[in-house]
């Protein structure tokens, strides 16, 4: 075995140093198939974008608790239909404009004493105005024209004959008397009321006696309140406990405030007509009675323009109702 030298001798030694050869590019084919896959790549990628924006089902919501069933409405009442709006050239229905208040003074006119002229009876009947009026009970022509003026729209009054202070003055048939007792007063009230057609009220004939008793008007009130009939006290006595008594019993009751016609002359007639107007618009009512004659009738025609230009001419049954109102029983002297 030879000795090592202190010289390490390279195996390369005594051999020829070998040839590196140069490096080579990698082969053509690779690329094509590194294309290929970042191709396929993109495509899967593109594919994947396609199906989630177009094609993905639509994702269903959450689902939350039902709501609970509606608590139904309270029926309420039905309502009228809303008129139609009026158009530029059409103005509203008056039913649905406002209409002011009419403040003007109340006056109610009662005439007396209808029953006995047919003719004048008639005329009256025909007058164009709300007049209350009064028949006598067991007229010859009582009937005829109460049924007649009840067919023009007037309301119609019982004219009750009632005891006079002077004896010589008679009420006539029908009267009523102090000295009866109250079931003759019934019984005869009731016949007389039967004598006038459509009476819905008594107003009195005479009585300036009889309307200062409260025996004798006891049971003449009881007849008015069982019948719900209305009373005017005519107020021939100024000692009268007519109006007050039946405002107690619960009857519909006025008084009267002023007469037409104690003068008969057409120029007293019309002056008396004003003093109404006069008298409303300073007191805010006025209650009148007048006569079946020519003269108060064509008096009242001449006036009746001016008159309701300036006053509210109501029925009687209107007046009284307004008296009520703005006058409890309580409240009445």
């Amino acid at each position: 075995m030879p000795a090592k030298t202190g010289k390490e001798t390279p195996r390369s030694a005594g051999r020829p140093p070998r040839r590196r050869s140069p490096r080579r590019p990698p082969p053509r084919r690779s690329l094509w198939i590194l294309a290929l896959a970042l191709a396929a790549l993109l495509g899967l990628t593109l594919a994947a974008a396609v199906h989630v924006i177009f094609l993905r089902p639509p994702t269903a919501p959450p689902e939350v608790a039902p709501a609970p069933p509606p608590v139904p409405a309270p029926e309420l009442a039905p309502q009228p239909a809303e008129a139609p709006a009026a158009g530029p050239s059409q103005a509203p229905p008056a039913s649905i404009i406002p209409q002011p208040a009419d403040l003007r003074p109340v006056v109610a006119i009662v005439i007396d004493d209808l029953g006995y002229q047919l003719a004048e009876g008639r005329s009256w009947a025909a007058v164009a105005a709300p007049l209350t009026l009064a028949f006598l009970p067991h007229a010859p022509h009582t009937r005829e024209l109460a049924e007649l003026a009840h067919e023009a729209g007037k309301e119609i009054f019982l004219h009750l004959p009632l005891e006079a202070d002077d004896p010589a003055r008679q009420p006539g048939p029908g009267g009523l008397f102090r000295r009866m007792p109250p079931e003759e007063i019934s019984r005869l009230l009731a016949e007389d009321l039967a004598t006038v057609p459509h009476a819905i009220g008594v107003n009195n004939h005479m009585g300036s006696a009889f309307t200062r008793s409260p025996a004798a008007l006891a049971p003449l009130f009881a007849v008015l309140a069982a019948r719900r009939l209305l009373f005017v006290d005519s107020l021939t006595s100024p000692a009268s406990q007519a109006y007050p008594l039946a405002r107690q019993a619960g009857i519909l009751a006025g008084r009267r405030d002023l007469f037409l016609d104690n003068d008969h002359a057409p120029q007293a007639v019309a002056s008396q007509l004003r003093a109404l107007m006069a008298l409303a618009e300073r007191n805010g009512r006025a209650l009148a009675i007048g006569h079946s004659r020519a003269e108060t009738r064509q008096a009242l025609a001449a006036l009746l323009p001016e008159l309701q230009a300036r006053l509210r001419l109501v029925a009687i049954s209107r007046y009284l109702g307004d008296l009520q109102a703005a006058a409890p029983p309580a409240a009445v002297p």
